[in-house]
């Protein structure tokens, strides 16, 4: 059992942030239906056509047709966080239970904005719009201009691996000498196999 999260989309053909692009199967789904993002096929354990069963909070079970691929480069890869992303009608988060509601808002800037305070200011401001409106918001979230999501993780992995390849040329490097040195015979100044 895996936790997924859904992600209820109103118009597919609509989409202004945080895209979404078909990869394979339909597009869009229908009611009842799912999309599954690519990296998360494997941890899902599904493919296009299988019945994947999802359990609510609640306890209840409800099963949906797995009828697509979708590829979203804004979120992690479930290789990373083992988590699964799935794609739904509005009209399917209501079926299972959920409000017809958003619970999440994308905002993007001009992409003149480079300065990462500016971003903040522009986040600070429309806070302070949804809470006047007698919302609540729960988190904020920015990304840095002009940096992937995942380029610290990325980056991280990059010198780890760049050390151990040092590491292993070295000590590569100390086996060869070593090996060399113990098949010459300096007594009678040939190779001894």
């Amino acid at each position: 059992m895996r936790s997924a999260s859904l992600f209820a989309i109103p118009h597919f053909d609509d989409m202004r942030v945080n895209k979404i692009h078909p990869v394979q199967g339909t597009w869009p789904p229908r009611d009842h239906e799912l999309l599954i993002e690519q990296a998360a096929l494997n941890t899902a354990g599904v493919q296009v056509g299988d019945e994947a069963l999802i359990r609510l909070a609640d306890g209840k079970e409800r099963s949906l047709r797995v009828v697509g691929i979708a590829h979203d480069q804004s979120q992690e890869p479930a290789t990373f966080e083992g988590s699964i992303y799935g794609y739904v009608t509005l009209e399917t988060l209501e079926w299972l239970g959920e409000p017809h509601d958003y619970n999440e808002l994308y905002v993007t800037a001009d992409p003149q904005v480079r300065d990462l305070d500016e971003m903040r200011r522009i986040a600070a401001r429309v806070r302070h719009k949804i809470e006047d409106s007698g919302r609540t918001v729960l988190a904020t979230s920015i990304s840095e201009p002009g940096k992937l999501v995942l380029e610290e993780t990325v980056n991280g992995i990059m010198v780890l691996l760049t050390t151990f390849g040092v590491f292993i040329l070295v000590l590569s490097g100390f086996l060869v000498v070593n090996t060399i040195s113990r098949c010459w015979d300096s007594r009678f100044d040939r190779w001894v196999l």
